[in-house]
């Protein structure tokens, strides 16, 4: 698995490390999933994590755990794209 370096670090989420993996950590233990429904497909907000990731990882808890392949539709922010950007390497 590829894993994708960030480019933003600093901008829209802290860049130290332990503070982003406590950020995500709060998340997840003030948002338990209150139903047993699981989705195969979610919309969750797409801003800076001080904004709306609280918002996006209650939507990432009813994700279907089970799903191995994920495809994220979203805006592309430096530069116009006409039709789909697809990551090569």
């Amino acid at each position: 698995m590829k894993i994708k370096k960030p480019s933003v670090a600093g901008q829209f989420y802290t860049s130290d490390k332990d503070e982003l993996a406590s950020t995500l950590d709060s998340f997840s233990t003030n948002y338990q999933k209150d139903c047993q429904y699981a989705s195969r497909a979610i919309i969750v907000p797409h801003a800076g994590i001080m904004y709306s990731g609280a918002l996006a990882a209650k939507g990432y808890q009813y994700l279907n755990k089970d799903l191995e392949t994920f495809i994220i539709f979203s805006p592309a922010h430096r530069f116009a794209v006409e039709s789909f950007a697809i990551p090569t390497d």
